[in-house]
């Protein structure tokens, strides 16, 4: 899930920046990661809100976390 949405602009499964950050090792909340994926950011990310559901979106929180074992 994470590569076919994702991996465009978060280069290598999210461990070096691209179009967007790197996203191993984040420092920001799983709250915020959970809102910038439901809402996007104007301009620099879509909002996957009505494209994941919640359990889809926790399983992208996993998986970016999981990027920093």
């Amino acid at each position: 899930m994470f590569t076919s949405n994702c991996g465009f602009c978060h280069q290598d499964g999210g461990r070096h920046p691209g179009r967007g950050p790197k996203l191993s090792k984040s420092e920001r909340s799983d709250e915020y990661i959970i809102e910038r994926i439901k809402k996007g950011k104007t301009g620099s990310m879509p909002a996957y809100g009505e494209v994941f559901n919640d359990a889809q979106i926790g399983a992208l929180l996993a998986y970016i976390r999981g990027l920093d074992d």
